[in-house]
């Protein structure tokens, strides 16, 4: 990694805005929906985020400079972006599980649409009644 890239990624992850949890002993799940618009291509974007929070949750509304930097980037991919978001919120945020979702409807002649699905969670974390309770999935 380059110092300009990790300056980047630095830069990028101190935008990352979060608040102290005050419940957590409990686990549960936050979906988040949100479009973002590209600055480099004429498609939005949706993304969907979900989370088990651990100590801290983002603070959603302060998050709007962390999207605008996301959208002026320009990504070689959509899972390159998902996969830097997922490593953003696992570093600042540190859920204890984390699902990043990005979908593209954009169409064109051959592909009618692209959806990306990372997620990560921390060792030893395992809730399955929780997780089994999440919708598959779906294109």
């Amino acid at each position: 990694m380059t110092q300009e890239n990790a300056q980047m990624i630095q830069s990028r992850r101190s935008l990352v805005r979060t608040r102290p949890a005050n419940v957590t002993s409990h686990d549960y799940l936050i979906d988040l929906k949100i479009k973002l618009s590209p600055d480099y291509g004429s498609s939005q974007l949706s993304l969907l985020l979900r989370y088990v929070p651990d100590r801290d949750l983002l603070r959603n509304n302060a998050m709007r400079e962390y999207w605008r930097f996301v959208e002026a980037t320009e990504w070689a991919a959509e899972s390159e972006l998902a996969l830097a978001i997922l490593e953003d919120l696992n570093n600042e945020l540190i859920p204890r599980w984390l699902q990043v979702q990005i979908r593209d409807d954009n169409l064109s002649d051959y592909v009618q649409g692209v959806m990306i699905t990372v997620e990560d969670r921390q060792p030893g974390w395992h809730n399955q009644y929780l997780l089994s309770r999440i919708g598959q999935v779906v294109f």
